[in-house]
Protein backbone atom coordinates (compact mmCIF):
# COMPACT_ATOMS: atom_id res chain seq x y z
CA UNK A 1 0.00 0.00 0.00
CA UNK A 2 1.35 3.41 -1.00
CA UNK A 3 0.33 6.60 0.82
CA UNK A 4 1.95 9.81 -0.35
CA UNK A 5 -0.24 12.81 0.53
CA UNK A 6 1.33 15.61 -1.50
CA UNK A 7 0.80 17.13 -4.94
CA UNK A 8 2.30 14.60 -7.35
CA UNK A 9 1.85 11.77 -4.82
CA UNK A 10 -1.00 9.34 -4.46
CA UNK A 11 -2.34 6.21 -2.86
CA UNK A 12 -2.65 2.60 -3.92
CA UNK A 13 -4.68 0.03 -2.03
CA UNK A 14 -5.49 -3.61 -2.77
CA UNK A 15 -7.86 -6.07 -1.11
CA UNK A 16 -9.99 -9.11 -1.79
CA UNK A 17 -13.73 -8.93 -1.21
CA UNK A 18 -15.41 -12.19 -0.29
CA UNK A 19 -19.08 -12.82 0.33
CA UNK A 20 -21.04 -15.97 1.05
CA UNK A 21 -22.91 -16.10 -2.26
CA UNK A 22 -20.44 -14.92 -4.91
CA UNK A 23 -16.92 -15.43 -6.16
CA UNK A 24 -14.17 -13.34 -4.51
CA UNK A 25 -13.32 -10.03 -6.19
CA UNK A 26 -9.85 -8.47 -6.34
CA UNK A 27 -10.28 -4.76 -5.57
CA UNK A 28 -7.74 -2.06 -6.33
CA UNK A 29 -7.76 1.72 -5.80
CA UNK A 30 -5.18 4.03 -7.37
CA UNK A 31 -5.15 7.78 -6.84
CA UNK A 32 -2.98 10.72 -7.87
CA UNK A 33 -3.02 14.08 -6.06
CA UNK A 34 -2.99 16.98 -8.52
CA UNK A 35 -3.26 19.91 -6.11
CA UNK A 36 -3.27 20.32 -2.33
CA UNK A 37 -3.78 23.70 -0.67
CA UNK A 38 -3.71 23.14 3.12
CA UNK A 39 -6.99 24.09 4.77
CA UNK A 40 -8.58 24.98 1.43
CA UNK A 41 -8.54 22.42 -1.42
CA UNK A 42 -7.59 18.90 -2.51
CA UNK A 43 -7.84 17.85 -6.16
CA UNK A 44 -7.18 14.25 -7.13
CA UNK A 45 -7.98 11.54 -9.64
CA UNK A 46 -8.63 7.91 -8.88
CA UNK A 47 -9.38 4.62 -10.57
CA UNK A 48 -11.45 1.76 -9.17
CA UNK A 49 -10.31 -1.60 -10.49
CA UNK A 50 -12.18 -4.87 -9.98
CA UNK A 51 -10.60 -8.14 -11.08
CA UNK A 52 -7.94 -6.24 -13.09
CA UNK A 53 -10.55 -4.20 -15.03
CA UNK A 54 -10.81 -0.42 -14.56
CA UNK A 55 -14.51 -0.02 -13.80
CA UNK A 56 -14.56 3.76 -13.30
CA UNK A 57 -12.25 6.76 -13.08
CA UNK A 58 -12.95 10.04 -11.31
CA UNK A 59 -11.75 13.59 -10.88
CA UNK A 60 -12.50 14.82 -7.34
CA UNK A 61 -12.31 18.32 -5.88
CA UNK A 62 -12.64 18.70 -2.12
CA UNK A 63 -13.14 22.28 -0.91
CA UNK A 64 -12.79 23.26 2.75
CA UNK A 65 -14.21 26.51 4.14
CA UNK A 66 -14.67 28.01 7.59
CA UNK A 67 -18.25 27.83 8.81
CA UNK A 68 -18.71 29.29 12.29
CA UNK A 69 -17.06 26.83 14.70
CA UNK A 70 -16.83 24.09 12.07
CA UNK A 71 -15.47 23.35 8.61
CA UNK A 72 -17.70 23.07 5.55
CA UNK A 73 -16.53 20.30 3.20
CA UNK A 74 -17.77 20.31 -0.41
CA UNK A 75 -17.09 17.13 -2.43
CA UNK A 76 -17.43 17.41 -6.23
CA UNK A 77 -16.81 14.28 -8.30
CA UNK A 78 -16.87 13.82 -12.05
CA UNK A 79 -16.98 10.11 -12.83
CA UNK A 80 -16.62 8.11 -16.03
CA UNK A 81 -18.06 4.59 -15.80
CA UNK A 82 -15.92 2.56 -18.18
CA UNK A 83 -17.46 -0.87 -17.54
CA UNK A 84 -20.99 -1.08 -16.18
CA UNK A 85 -22.41 -3.60 -13.77
CA UNK A 86 -25.34 -5.24 -15.54
CA UNK A 87 -27.55 -2.46 -16.89
CA UNK A 88 -25.55 0.16 -14.94
CA UNK A 89 -28.45 1.20 -12.71
CA UNK A 90 -26.58 0.24 -9.50
CA UNK A 91 -23.25 1.89 -10.38
CA UNK A 92 -23.98 5.48 -9.33
CA UNK A 93 -25.73 4.49 -6.06
CA UNK A 94 -22.74 2.21 -5.32
CA UNK A 95 -20.33 5.11 -5.93
CA UNK A 96 -22.39 7.46 -3.73
CA UNK A 97 -22.40 4.86 -0.96
CA UNK A 98 -18.61 4.68 -1.18
CA UNK A 99 -18.35 8.47 -0.85
CA UNK A 100 -20.54 8.36 2.26
CA UNK A 101 -18.29 5.66 3.76
CA UNK A 102 -15.19 7.77 3.06
CA UNK A 103 -16.70 10.86 4.66
CA UNK A 104 -17.89 8.84 7.67
CA UNK A 105 -14.35 7.51 8.05
CA UNK A 106 -12.94 11.03 7.81
CA UNK A 107 -15.40 12.22 10.43
CA UNK A 108 -14.41 9.36 12.75
CA UNK A 109 -10.69 10.10 12.34
CA UNK A 110 -11.18 13.83 12.85
CA UNK A 111 -13.37 13.16 15.86
CA UNK A 112 -10.63 10.99 17.38
CA UNK A 113 -8.03 13.66 16.62
CA UNK A 114 -10.17 16.43 18.10
CA UNK A 115 -10.67 14.32 21.24
CA UNK A 116 -6.93 13.65 21.42
CA UNK A 117 -6.15 17.38 21.05
CA UNK A 118 -8.70 18.39 23.71
CA UNK A 119 -7.42 15.52 25.83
Amino acid sequence: MRRDFRAGGGEDAHSDFRSMDSAPEALEYRSHYLDIVPGSRIVFTYESIIDDVVRWASLVTVLLADAAAATLLTWTEQVAFLVRTGDGSADLPHLRGGIALRLNGLSAVLGEEATRLRG
